[in-house]
């Protein structure tokens, strides 16, 4: 994602995304697929570093990371040391804080890059904010957004909203009262860049599907997708179902074909409350060698949650996987921890991080790229399960679309689309960070001194 010479000529809009980065502006890029989005953040990145400014780049999954040239990105979790974020924010903060590494690599940037932001949700933005106003060494720093770093958010919201937990309420982050403060400038990318006809009438179809529409000729466009793949393509095809069911029984079903001996692994629990806590695993995995497994926890810079691979056999009490251009690797066991409201420790799970990956949820999916998908359509409950589905793949010769109805869809709220005017072309707010916020968590208001300070430099 660096260098000084580019292929791909950015157009008019493009570049003027470009400008107001170069000029310092927090902004917001989204858009659906294939508009060039990553285009836009490649020359952003080159045109700050040349300027000699430090970028720190960051994205709300591991697999996400992996666009970027390796070591380049990491996840927000990482970056701020946040871990799994499964604590009371002032503690959460507090460890943070303890970290010299982190407070480091924090200090050190003058830009943050956010990549797929639309994962990440309200108190992860504000966390992050929190922690920029805590290291900052100037006082008029802290009364703007992220202490006065330039912040630029990449990423779709038109996507599943963000997975809630026991401190998290899984709001989307532009349902914080500081989003509007902090990002001044919004462009949605609306023109399509993939050159291929077939590419073109893909991704016009899910520009549709994304705001919950169906037009008749796109109706008969899906239904064309109902062929199916070639052979080659149909055999490494995820199916992609919108619960959990279907995906346990499809992915029992291909277990069953493979030859050998069937090995089964029992998540061990601490305790009774460690049943009922949320973790990314399952209490029970099932494998043959030769099976398909996905990775669900991120290990290292090449094997992220999400990460596909192989299951080749077991050394000592170690799982082998291959993952493609990583080879074979050991997978040891994770164990994840269950807090309470306070902050103490409740119980924990121990079990390997992998899943069957013949069949995904939705929800699972949502991030991925995929060589190849079979999409199984059902009604939506909750609005975007079919385009985040339809959208894992770059080309529609890919993907097999099956049971699609128009009245499957569910339009997204308004303030999700973001299609009004107020969102499409960008509009001012003011600098000065000044307004009482709802959470203690964002940043106490700052002293009247200080504020009249930022008042006279900004001539208000």
């Amino acid at each position: 994602m660096s260098g000084g010479f580019f292929r791909i000529q950015l157009n008019v809009d493009q570049q003027e995304i470009v400008k107001f980065a170069a000029e310092g502006h927090n902004i917001l890029i989204t858009g659906q697929a294939g508009v060039g989005k990553s285009e836009v953040v490649k020359r952003i990145i080159a045109t700050l570093n040349s300027r000699g400014g430090t970028v720190g780049i960051v994205c709300s999954s591991g697999i996400s990371c992996q666009v970027y040239d390796r070591g380049i990105a990491s996840t927000v979790h990482s970056f701020y040391g946040l871990m799994t974020a499964d604590l009371p924010w002032r503690q959460l903060i507090d460890r943070c804080l303890a970290n010299s590494v982190v407070c480091d690599r924090v200090k050190a940037i003058d830009v943050i890059i956010w990549d797929e932001a639309s994962m990440s949700s309200q108190r992860m933005f504000e966390l992050v904010n929190c922690l920029h106003h805590e290291l900052a060494d100037d006082q008029v720093n802290r009364t703007f957004p992220f202490a006065g770093k330039q912040l630029i958010l990449v990423g779709e919201f038109l996507q599943l909203q963000p997975v809630p937990n026991i401190f998290d309420e899984g709001c989307y982050m532009f349902e914080s009262p500081l989003f509007d403060f902090a990002i001044s400038h919004r462009f949605a990318l609306t023109k399509v860049m993939r050159q291929s006809d077939s590419d073109k009438h893909f991704l016009n179809v899910l520009a549709e599907i994304r705001l919950g529409r169906c037009s008749k000729d796109s109706e008969e466009y899906i239904f064309s997708l109902k062929r199916n793949l070639s052979i080659d393509l149909e055999e490494s095809a995820t199916h992609i179902f919108f619960r959990k069911i279907p995906v346990t029984l499809m992915n029992r079903k291909e277990l069953d074909k493979l030859p050998g001996e069937l090995l089964v692994y029992n998540a061990s629990f601490e305790n009774d409350n460690s049943r009922s806590m949320s973790w990314p695993g399952v209490e029970v995995l099932q494998l043959k060698r030769g099976c398909k497994v996905m990775l669900v926890w991120n290990l290292s810079d090449n094997l992220k949650n999400g990460s596909m691979g192989v299951f080749t056999g077991v050394q000592g009490v170690d799982l082998l996987v291959f993952f493609e251009g990583v080879g074979v690797v050991e997978i040891p066991q994770q164990t994840w921890i269950k807090r309470n409201l306070t902050g103490h420790k409740m119980g924990g799970v121990t079990q390997f991080p992998l899943v069957l990956a013949y069949a995904v949820t939705c929800h699972r999916s949502q991030g991925l790229t995929l060589a190849s998908a079979i999409v199984h359509c059902s009604r939506e409950y909750v609005s975007g399960l079919i385009y985040v589905a339809i959208s894992r793949v770059r080309s529609p010769e890919h993907i097999q679309i099956l049971d699609f109805s128009p009245q499957q869809l569910l339009r997204p709220p308004k303030r999700v689309s973001f299609e009004d005017d107020e969102v499409a072309i960008p509009f001012e707010l003011t600098e000065v960070y000044r307004q009482r916020l709802m959470h203690e968590s964002i940043l106490a208001t700052p002293s009247e001194a200080v504020i009249k300070k930022i008042l006279d430099l900004c001539h208000l």
